[in-house]
């Protein structure tokens, strides 16, 4: 059985960036110097991390050790023409209204940047400020869609840790491989091996 813990849910205000491709600017020293493609993944990140540390402080515990589930929703802003403008009263003024009071768009967000990408900079973000390394991502999931409002555009994250959080002794012990006795007797005889030689 499985069980889950909220670690963090936190919110990163602005588009959701995406880490695609990186691209190749020169050679310094014999190697290639790579940078990101997308320009703007720089200053989201930052405010990510800045985000997350923040709402790591208010958790009781350090940097998560072990598998997490990591699930965003990111929400990008709506585009002009699938917005329309309806006059409101007498005085002229306009407001704008989304098509989708019609049915004529969908809430989800089908076109680029991919939600793979998008889940892969949420990753790297989480890395040394809620988990240790990105590689401890054991389920992810991702939703993208078009925000509500203008407001409400940016990226929702949350981490749950799979499982109960272990000190590194308890995740040896309940590894499968030994149990604590089989651990003690295993000591002993490596105790007992040493003496003799």
């Amino acid at each position: 059985m499985s069980l889950r813990h909220l670690v963090v849910d936190f919110q990163v205000p602005g588009i959701p960036q995406p880490k695609g491709s990186q691209k190749n600017i020169g050679r310094r020293g014999g190697r290639a110097v790579l940078i990101s493609a997308n320009p703007a993944l720089e200053a989201w990140t930052k405010i990510g991390r800045t985000l997350a540390g923040e709402a790591m402080r208010k958790r009781p515990s350090s940097i998560v050790g072990g598998p997490v589930a990591v699930e965003a929703v990111f929400a990008f802003p709506r585009p002009m023409n699938q917005l329309r403008k309806q006059m409101v009263g007498d005085n002229g003024e306009y407001s704008l209204l989304t098509k989708v009071e019609n049915g004529l768009f969908p809430f989800a967000h089908l076109v680029a940047p991919d939600c793979d990408k998008c889940l892969r900079s949420v990753c790297d973000l989480l890395s040394e400020i809620v988990i240790e390394d990105d590689s401890q991502v054991a389920r992810c999931e991702g939703v993208k869609l078009y925000a509500e409002g203008p407001g409400e555009v940016g990226t929702r994250i949350r981490v749950f840790i799979e499982g109960p959080e272990l000190s590194g002794r308890e995740k040896f012990l309940r590894s499968g491989r030994l149990s604590q006795e089989d651990a003690k007797k295993v000591a002993q005889r490596f105790i007992r091996r040493r003496d003799n030689a």
